[in-house]
């Protein structure tokens, strides 16, 4: 099957566990609804003649007076004896310490740099990282500008968000793991999971294999390994409830690595997201997939419990045995059913861009990651799912 027609809200919907060989874009009808101030103190400078045999006045910053000398903004002693002793030296005002630094502005990738504090003796600490769009390289730092002083150190570099790239020579594929210490709400790369187990935190869906393994993987030593069937409405996924989720469950971001391998010749709905929560009355099982005969095209899909489905397909064909970044985002706060967009190898995908009643998100009571089917076909494939990130913003896939 190749890209799905648009048709009308009154158009005829596949229903659940049927082929979706006459899935279009349908319209499914739900009822919603910081500057441092430098002060400088100034010294004594108040003085007078000094008077005979007296020596010298008191002058404001001078040095002793010498024998019959004059003091420092005095006058000359008239045979008189030797003035009298050291003038004072006028009293500085104090110097402000300096201010932060001010954070570096959004960029991408990474903050721009951050400037220093104002001029004070020890400068102000470098300003953080900028954020940019997605997590990338921190921000770069400079140092405050010292006053007489010790210059101003650098500031701690911020976890500057940023560095989207589109690259995926930049992706750092066969390269070590990039979830441990990462900002990220969820980060499951199954590194710390033995080949044959599922991760901890996870909860498993359906009945086909699915476990972690050391056969292949994007990053780092192990992936999630799905056997995939050919069985009509058969899956393996690994889930997250909404317990687990908080915040997620009504917006979030999601990104993953995967590869499919010896794909079937018969037609083939697939899906490797899916979540599920209440709209307007039904239950919206909300997925990221294929649909295809012999290549298969991206597709943005939601099932309706009770009632039909809506599916739009992108352009973009799966391409198979290779290592493939997909990234999504789903927000069920945007007014009339919500926002889906996603985006391939770092590259958004217009047409799978959906809003309001084209795209009917719920606020989710779980979703995860895996595969399923939703019709016979007649080979069965393996697919390897590796790096699992779900945030409250853009994760990009060099991250």
């Amino acid at each position: 099957m190749s890209e799905i027609p648009e048709v009308s809200s009154s158009a005829l919907v596949a229903r659940a566990g049927h082929p979706l060989r006459s899935l279009a874009r349908v319209t499914w009808r739900c009822g919603m609804a910081l500057a441092a101030v430098s002060i400088v103190g100034t010294a004594c400078s108040s003085s007078s003649d000094a008077t005979p045999g007296s020596g010298g006045s008191v002058g404001s910053g001078g040095s002793a007076a010498s024998p019959g000398g004059s003091a420092s903004g005095g006058g000359p002693g008239t045979g008189g004896v030797t003035g009298s002793g050291a003038v004072q030296t006028g009293t500085g005002g104090s110097t402000p310490s300096g201010g932060s630094g001010t954070g570096g502005a959004a960029g991408d990738p990474g903050g721009s740099t951050a400037s220093g504090g104002g001029p004070p003796t020890s400068g102000g600490g470098g300003g953080g990282g900028g954020n940019g769009a997605t997590t990338g390289a921190a921000g770069s730092q400079t140092p405050g500008t010292g006053g007489s002083g010790a210059g101003g150190s650098r500031g701690g570099g911020g976890a500057g968000a940023g560095g989207a790239s589109s690259d995926p020579a930049t992706f750092g594929l066969s390269g070590p793991s990039k979830c441990a210490g990462s900002p990220f709400a969820i980060c499951e790369d199954f590194e710390a999971t033995a080949a044959g187990a599922l991760p901890a935190g996870w909860t498993k869906e359906g009945t086909w294999a699915i476990a972690v393994s050391a056969t292949d993987k994007a990053r780092g030593s192990h992936s999630l390994q799905i056997q995939v069937g050919v069985a009509n409405n058969q899956r393996a996924f690994i889930n997250k409830t909404a317990a687990q989720l908080g915040p997620l469950a009504t917006k979030h971001f999601g990104r993953i690595f995967f590869k499919l391998q010896m794909p079937p010749t018969k037609f083939v709905h697939w899906d490797f997201f899916h979540g599920s929560g209440p709209l307007g009355g039904v239950s919206n099982d909300v997925r990221w997939g294929f649909t295809g005969t012999g290549t298969f095209t991206y597709l943005y899909n939601v099932q309706h419990t009770p009632g039909g489905e809506l599916g739009n397909n992108a352009p973009d064909k799966l391409v198979i045995d290779t290592w493939t970044c997909v990234e999504w985002s789903l927000d069920s706060t945007v007014t009339g059913g919500g926002e889906s967009r996603f985006w391939l190898n770092g590259t958004e995908v217009p047409s799978l861009h959906r809003t309001g009643m084209q795209a009917q998100i719920p606020v989710f009571n779980q979703f995860g990651v895996g595969w399923e089917l939703f019709n016979s076909t007649d080979t069965p494939s393996v697919a390897y799912i590796d790096e699992v990130v779900f945030d409250a913003a853009r994760i990009g896939c060099n991250n």
